[in-house]
């Protein structure tokens, strides 16, 4: 009975001995040990396309012992297979090697990375993994898909249609053609996309109709064509233009007849059009030479515009007023015909402020000094009286016999032969009324212009310092 008791008496000390260890054990659960080291090496890193190449992942040390492995790829892109024996190999071990295949994938080019993951059997918080990557350079296998555009027709007119035809190759088979146009609208025929569908050759056609008229899109078609291949998902943006839209008659043409010269005003100017896609509209506008600003009004009668629109040809009327500008004033005819087809021509008028001249036959009253003191004639003048001349040369230039006034010959003609007086050119601002010499040989001078009275006083210098005014009367 003694034995039985002490006997159950070391049994109760056993069982609350283990139950203190299991109250230690869960107050104290044991530090997690170090993530797997591990390397990897491959042993092509340049593949093209569809190509494979082995990889070696060498396990050093795992603490918490190897449970299982992964991969990632780029874009996920390509496929791994571990080789299963050596996979098995390594389960439950704290070293070891794996080895593997991997295939590059067909629709992917430049840089590629592959990243293998290898994790312990600790459990919970405490699991570890450790991942190694390594960068491989990826290459189309296949040529890029090519082809060309053609089309049935290499003109149409407005509002016509064509066929046009996409020829393309694709060693990766053709999978997909989308087709753009810069202008009108264009329509893939969707049946024959099917039916080269997954060929390495074939044609596509497409449907092309220009825009109806009135129109200004004329001239060649942009054609911007996409082709994609099947394996390699690769696609190709090509253009062409094939075809071109012309207008089915000419444009329209004009003519001017009117003044090229005029003064302040207004003035009639014809314009003779002829325009066989017959005369839609006619728009007209006024600008100075050479610059966008705008000048002077220009006015069509209702009936002159109204008798020419709808016809081939005929004359306008156009009346251009210009009271605020002088100069060169560009007017601007366009006509735009029934086919959407325009011309623009451009006809100049000068603009005078004046017709005032100033040739005719002068007295002349000077008054000057000389700079010679070795002549003893070269004395002082005031209202030294001549007589002059002045003629026309061109619109804005004239000449004068006698621009000193007289002066220089009653200076030098004793002391230095001086027979006749100093003719000189002579250019006339109408705008401003003010006239200057063109200078020669040294001389210079500029005055005004009394267009009431006809008079000019001009002051002159020469190149010897000669100075004086000379007052030119009618």
């Amino acid at each position: 009975m003694n034995k039985i008791y002490n006997g159950l008496l070391w049994l109760g000390v056993m069982v609350a001995s283990v139950a203190c260890v299991d109250d230690y054990f869960e107050a104290n659960p044991p530090l997690p040990l170090d993530s797997p080291y591990s390397t990897l090496t491959v042993e092509d890193d340049t593949l093209a396309g569809g190509e494979t190449t082995n990889f070696t992942v060498r396990i050093v040390d795992a603490p918490g012992l190897i449970d299982s492995v992964g991969y990632t790829t780029t874009d996920d892109g390509g496929t791994v297979v571990f080789d299963q024996a050596s996979l098995n190999s390594v389960m439950g071990q704290t070293e070891g090697t794996i080895t593997g295949q991997f295939t590059a994938p067909t629709n992917a080019t430049g840089a590629f990375t592959l990243s293998i993951i290898v994790y312990d059997a600790q459990e919970g918080d405490a699991r570890k993994s450790f991942t190694m990557s390594e960068t491989l350079r990826i290459s189309y296998a296949l040529a890029a898909p090519s082809y060309t555009i053609t089309a049935r027709d290499a003109e149409i007119n407005p509002g016509g249609s064509t066929r046009v035809f996409i020829d393309i190759t694709a060693p990766g088979g053709i999978e997909d053609a989308r087709i753009f146009a810069n202008f009108g609208q264009v329509v893939l025929d969707s049946a024959s996309l099917e039916r080269v569908r997954g060929a390495e050759r074939g044609i596509v056609e497409a449907t092309y109709t220009a825009p109806s008229i009135p129109t200004a899109n004329v001239g060649p078609v942009t054609f911007t064509v996409f082709v994609e291949d099947a394996l390699q998902e690769r696609e190709v943006r090509m253009t062409g233009q094939p075809v071109t839209v012309v207008y089915t008659q000419a444009a329209p043409t004009l003519a001017f007849t009117g003044p090229v010269t005029a003064e302040r005003g207004t003035y009639t100017i014809d314009a003779n059009i002829t325009s066989p896609g017959i005369i839609d509209t006619v728009i007209v506008t006024t600008n100075i030479n050479g610059r966008d600003t705008e000048v002077g009004m220009v006015s069509i009668a209702d009936e002159d515009l109204e008798a020419i629109q709808g016809q081939t040809s005929g004359e306008l009327p156009i009346n251009l007023t210009v009271n605020d500008f002088i100069g060169y004033v560009d007017m601007n005819v366009t006509v735009i015909d029934r086919q959407g087809r325009s011309t623009t021509t451009t006809y100049t008028v000068r603009v005078d402020p004046c017709t005032y001249s100033l040739a005719g036959t002068y007295t002349t009253s000077t008054n000057a000094t000389s700079t010679d003191e070795t002549c003893a004639e070269a004395v002082d003048l005031t209202n030294f009286a001549s007589t002059a001349t002045i003629t026309k040369t061109n619109e804005t230039t004239f000449r004068t016999n006698n621009v000193f006034g007289g002066a220089y010959k009653r200076w030098y003609e004793k002391c230095y032969s001086v027979a006749n007086n100093t003719a000189a050119n002579l250019r006339y601002s109408c705008e401003t009324n003010t006239v200057t010499i063109v200078p020669f040989s040294g001389v210079t001078g500029s005055g005004t212009v009394d267009r009431a009275t006809g008079t000019i006083t001009l002051t002159w210098l020469t190149g010897d310092g000669d100075t004086g005014t000379t007052i030119f009367r009618k």
